[in-house]
């Protein structure tokens, strides 16, 4: 009886020492996901410029701009070489520490792909993705310049972003679009940092959530309005039914469109 009750109390020991086990690498798990980085903690969007060394010119002059729906542009011009402005765009991704940023679909190689992202700053790295050490290491910090919602890059061009704007309805369905009355305001969508949008087509307001993924697609959730009736709801109706519809856009200076896959767009937007 007395083995049979210390087995019985063992049992139990172990049992519970599991339970405290189990619960603290959930615990810790958990803590884990909730740690800051660079990612969730730092208002990381924006135009970020600097002059990186060059082998065999005075210097590369860089303008990286990183948007909040993980688009980005990259401007480079081999001061002393040529006049020539490299231009590319495409989306990034972050690495599993929220630490760092990795420009999509830029050929293995060609440049450097992946930069460190500090407060107000963008650290380059070599072609392996390892910081760059010695005397030259301060030299490929990009500082951050202005926010992503009013851009510069190389030449004085603008660069706007798709979220943060407020881009003004001038198209839809291929009809053009009649501004606002002197009682009513212009058509238009804007959209948040934190996911939700905000639009107006004459007479009720519109709001929801939205999705950004990779390959500048987009998908509008809960699109909802408030109830008032008016005398003509044509462009309203259209922009509702665009919403719901869309599942991508483009940007192109001061340009946005919403589309369905590739066919033409479905409504065309001015910056303001």
């Amino acid at each position: 009886m007395r083995i049979s009750a210390l087995i019985r109390s063992f049992i139990f020991a172990a049992a519970v020492g599991l339970v405290f086990l189990v619960g603290g690498c959930k615990t810790a798990s958990k803590q884990a996901a909730n740690m800051h980085n660079s990612q969730n903690s730092l208002d990381w969007a924006g135009v970020y410029t600097g002059i990186v060394p060059c082998a065999d010119c005075d210097g590369i002059e860089t303008v990286v701009i990183i948007h909040k729906d993980l688009t980005f542009r990259v401007q480079t011009k081999y001061i002393g070489k040529s006049i020539e402005v490299f231009d590319k765009r495409g989306t990034f991704v972050w690495d599993k520490t929220g630490s760092m940023v990795e420009l999509i679909g830029i050929p293995a190689g060609t440049m450097p792909t992946r930069y460190q992202v500090g407060v107000n700053r963008l650290i380059q790295l070599d072609l392996a993705g390892n910081i760059i050490k010695g005397d030259l290491a301060s030299r490929y910090v990009l500082k951050k310049t202005v926010p992503a919602t009013a851009s510069a890059s190389i030449g004085g061009k603008v660069e706007i972003p798709l979220v943060g704007t407020k881009w003004w309805l001038v198209e839809i369905h291929g009809q053009k679009v009649m501004k606002g009355s002197e009682k009513t305001e212009d058509p238009f969508i804007q959209l948040t940092k934190e996911f939700k949008f905000s639009a107006y087509a004459g007479c009720n307001r519109m709001f929801g959530s939205y999705e950004l993924k990779e390959g500048w697609r987009i998908r509008f959730n809960g699109v909802a309005s408030t109830m008032m009736a008016c005398p003509d709801m044509k462009t309203e109706q259209a922009l509702a039914e665009v919403l719901t519809t869309v599942d991508n856009y483009s940007l192109s200076g001061s340009r946005m469109t919403l589309n369905k896959a590739r066919m033409a767009p479905l409504a065309v937007f001015e910056a303001e």
